[in-house]
């Protein structure tokens, strides 16, 4: 007795047919009842955040203009910090 057909070179193709119907195609797009709301909490977090980034962007310009400036000022030789701003950078650093 002779049993074809199991795991043969059809199992491994197929059976030749391509389905070309993507999900788009079986999407319903009549029924238009979707619908997206926005708390009032989520608008606000965004106001603050896309605020806050925008400081930030403004900062990182602000500090690289200060390294800049303290680049040249090292290199002409006219840099010069005070022992109090030091101290003062030592221990806001250390308390606060």
């Amino acid at each position: 007795m002779k049993i074809g057909g199991i795991g043969g070179p059809g199992f491994i193709q197929g059976n030749g047919r391509v389905n070309k119907a993507s999900a788009y195609d079986k999407f319903d797009t009549r029924l238009g009842n979707d619908e997206i709301s926005i708390s009032e909490e989520a608008i606000s977090f965004s106001k603050v955040y896309n605020a806050a980034k925008q400081d930030a962007q403004i900062d990182a310009a602000d500090r690289q203009q200060r390294i800049e400036t303290i680049k040249e000022q090292l290199k002409n030789g006219t840099y010069e910090v005070s022992g109090e701003q030091i101290a003062d950078s030592i221990l806001g650093e250390l308390y606060f």
